[in-house]
Parts: C-alpha cells; structure tokens; sequence
C-alpha cells in the first residue's frame, strides 16, 4: 500500500529513488520533465514516458529517459461517492483543500483543469433543521501534464448523507399513549390544574400556611378565603354545586422545591427536587383535591401557590 499523500512532483521522484536505491535525488538536482503517453516497448504496462534533466550546478549532467504509470482518476475513485462539502466555490480549486484532507492526496491548482462552477453551489444553510442543498455533479479533469494523474475524477459538491443509527430501530413502538389530561378526562367537568395555575394565592399566604395534610374543606373559611384570589364564587355546599369546595382534602401543603438525598453524593449531600407541575417562580403550593362527587364543574387538584 503506497499512500498519495505527497505532491505529484515528489510521488515520481519516489519511484525513481525506489528504483535507483543509490540515487537519493532531489527536486534540487533535477528536473522533471513534461509527461507523455508512453508509445515504447513496455507501453502495456506503463502508461507514461518522461525526460529527467539533470540541474545546472547539481553535480550531475545529461538527461534520462523514464516510463511510469500514472494513476487514472475513475480507476482510483471507483466505487467512492466523493462529496466535497465547500460553499459556493467558484472554480474546481476551491475544492482541493477538502478534497485532500478527505482523501488522503496533496493535489495542486498545477495538476488540475480549473474549471468554472456555476454560481451560488451548495450555498449555507441558515436553519440547522432544514434540509442541505442537493448536491451538484462536478468532474475534476487533471490537466495532460500532471506528473502523477491523468483523467477525471467524478464529484459532488454537497453535504455527505447523514449517517447514524436507523429511526425507525429506535422507534420500534409508534402506537403511542398520547397526553394525558392533569386531573383525568371528562365530558362535564373542567381540569382543576388549569383552572388554578395561574393563581397567585399569597393574599391569603397566612391561612393556606396553616393548613395541614388531610384537612377537610369542610366549613365556609376555605371558600371565604379562595373567593379573595379568584373571580368565582366559591361556596362550601353538602350538596352537589359548581364551584364547591365541600369534602376538599389538603394533600400538600409545603415548598415549590425540596432538597432530596443526591444520589451520587458520598458524603450525604442533597439536590433540589421540584414538586411534580408546581410552579417553582412561587416558593410555596397548597394541593387541594375536590370532591369528586360534590365538586360539579371541577375536578381534580387545585394548585394554590404562593409565597410564604
């Protein structure tokens, strides 16, 4: 395996000292002369014939006749898709950067036809989840003098494909459960959550503070209270009413954020934990669950928060 990363100059020079172990030449010595399509004896098996003259002042004279062959740019990229991902180039050395740091080459403006790309090429795009421009055919053509390629090369100026793990053996379940309404779905009542979200209870702060888990909103002080913050009447009715806070359970009353063991701590150190759907701009909630039965408008949890 021979790598290609040298300029085409120095690949030839390479095949010369690999064949003439003692020669160690340099481009300093001599000169390369124009290549040809070798027309001799060994023309099956060489494509290429070339004059080497030796330098004025190189400690050598004359000149020495040499056959090689050159690489052909189909043969070479056969099988390959080379995308070149360069925005608006205008002519095919634009491309040459990317191309050789993609492939492994060290082509130059000197081996190259550089030849015009039409305007506004695979331009950038601006929104990171829109789709990249469909990539423009490009044929790079080396020029007949290059010393170690001859031919075209096929490109496409434009993003690679995407690569990564296949969606759809990620998403292998598509049949999904959907959204789920906060206090569960019904055709008469309304979501108590979405109804008191957006309440800011800390008028009557001191009352709710007060409040402990499990107490009943069982007299008139809760709806009198509620009915300072809110627009609705409230009432506390032993029977079946809009509005009701009749047989109404505390089931929290405390911080928007609580400190919880961190799990990854060695020495007993917490992390903040917010309580499931408070909002956490208030320091405190009071969760208030309605009577399913006597609550007829409402249904679910009630979140009160505030700031104590």
């Amino acid at each position: 395996m021979k790598p290609l990363n040298k300029t085409s100059d120095l690949l030839v020079l390479d095949f010369i000292n690999e064949k003439n172990v003692d020669a160690d030449l340099e481009l300093s010595k001599v000169l390369l002369g124009t290549p040809a399509v070798n027309d001799g004896d060994d023309a099956d098996t060489r494509n290429t014939k070339m004059v080497v003259t030796a330098r004025k002042n190189s400690g050598l004279v004359g000149t020495q006749g040499v056959t090689y062959s050159r690489l052909a740019g189909e043969a070479l990229f056969r099988n390959v898709t080379a995308y070149i991902d360069v925005k608006t180039p205008k002519t095919t050395a634009d491309l040459l950067d990317k191309l050789n740091a993609q492939y492994g080459l060290k082509l130059t403006v000197d081996d190259i036809v550089p030849a015009n790309i039409p305007d506004n090429t695979n331009p950038p795009v601006t929104d990171p989840d829109a789709p990249d421009p469909a990539p423009v055919d490009h044929t790079l053509t080396f020029k007949d003098d290059c010393y170690a390629f001859l031919g075209t090369i096929p490109l496409k100026i434009g993003a690679k494909p995407q690569v990564g793990e296949r969606l759809s053996l990620v998403i292998t379940q598509t049949q999904l459960d959907g959204l789920q309404y906060p206090d569960d779905k019904s055709d008469t009542k309304g979501q108590a959550y979405i109804y008191s979200y957006g309440v800011d209870a800390t008028p009557i702060a001191a009352f709710l503070k007060a409040q402990a888990v499990a107490t009943l909103a069982d007299d008139s002080a809760f709806a009198t209270e509620l009915n300072k913050v809110v627009p609705e009447l409230w009432v506390d009715k032993d029977t079946a009413e809009d509005y009701n806070l009749h047989g109404a359970s505390v089931t929290y009353n405390g911080p928007t954020v609580n400190q919880v063991p961190d799990p990854s701590s060695t020495t007993g150190g917490t992390i903040d934990e917010p309580v499931e759907g408070a909002n956490t701009d208030f320091n405190s909630i009071l969760k208030l669950e309605l009577s399913d039965s006597l609550c007829s408008n409402f249904q679910g949890e009630l979140f009160l928060h505030y700031n104590a």
